[in-house]
């Protein structure tokens, strides 16, 4: 699948620390951009928020739906929700806190 855009250094590192689970990196480079949160997105259109809930980094994922709810709601290039990514890897803390709100 060819990218559909590029990503900046900034974006890049802010998805790549919530694919490692780092919640402290994470919280850094939001204090330099809090529009990370929402904007920031890979090549094929993963958030961070997909990342965390691809890989089961629950602390990821509530601070990104309590900080910024609509985060829930971004489909990347596939169509899918982090919400989908949980259910693929089976994240069932994660999949029943998504489906609370």
């Amino acid at each position: 699948i060819e990218p559909k855009r590029s990503i900046g250094p900034a974006e890049e590192a802010f998805v790549d620390a919530c694919k490692d689970g780092d919640l402290e990196g994470m919280l850094k480079l939001l204090e330099d951009d809090p529009a990370l949160l929402t904007e920031a997105q890979d090549m094929h259109g993963w958030t961070g928020f997909h990342e965390a809930c691809y890989y089961g980094f629950m602390d990821i994922v509530k601070y990104s739906v309590t900080e910024a709810p609509t985060v829930a709601y971004i489909k990347n290039d596939a169509g899918r929700t982090g919400f989908h990514d949980a259910c693929y890897n089976g994240h069932v803390e994660i999949i029943k806190f998504l489906a609370q709100k």
